[in-house]
């Protein structure tokens, strides 16, 4: 991985490393973004000096996590819960040690409970791409805090900050 990039938000210091390119794929999901991504592909480390919140509103420990794209069921459930399915399910470091691991959508919510510690994973969701430099960081009309950076040559937008609507 290429060096990280320090994010400095009013109550917490957030550092990212992402991969210096990820594996080509083709996603023909509906509803998604980020169609040139496989689900689980590992995009990165994250990592929280202090305790945060995930896009749910659930309590993240201070510490290091994984990040790897996961979509969003399209069961109905979900609906109307982010502006897209496109999310990065956190896991704990030492939980998921091999970066070519390949998983299904159980197999990576059960290791994602574990940042949670719920029965529900920890997530981040991935947003349209508005900015025009990279790294950057905006905000979105409800306040969140969006990263801005390329993927290799992707651009990705990561909301590091900010929950969803309640």
């Amino acid at each position: 991985m290429p060096e990280g990039l320090r994010i400095t938000v009013p109550d917490n210091t957030i550092d990212i490393w992402l991969r210096a390119s990820v594996p080509a794929g083709h996603n023909t999901e509906q509803g998604i973004v980020y169609d040139k991504l496989t689900e689980s592909t590992l995009l990165g480390v994250i990592s929280f000096a202090k305790d945060s919140k995930d896009y749910k509103g659930q309590r993240l420990p201070g510490g290091m996590y994984t990040m790897r794209y996961e979509i969003q069921p399209n069961n109905g459930d979900h609906l109307g819960t982010a502006p897209t399915r496109d999310f990065v399910l956190l896991t704990p470091i030492a939980a998921d040690a091999d970066p070519a691991a390949e998983m299904n959508f159980d197999q990576m919510v059960a290791l994602s409970k574990r940042a949670s510690g719920t029965n529900h994973p920890s997530a981040l969701n991935l947003v349209m791409v508005e900015a025009k430099s990279f790294p950057s960081l905006s905000s979105d009309d409800e306040g969140r805090t969006i990263f801005n950076a390329k993927l290799g040559e992707m651009p990705i937008a990561l909301v590091v900050r900010g929950t969803a609507p309640q």
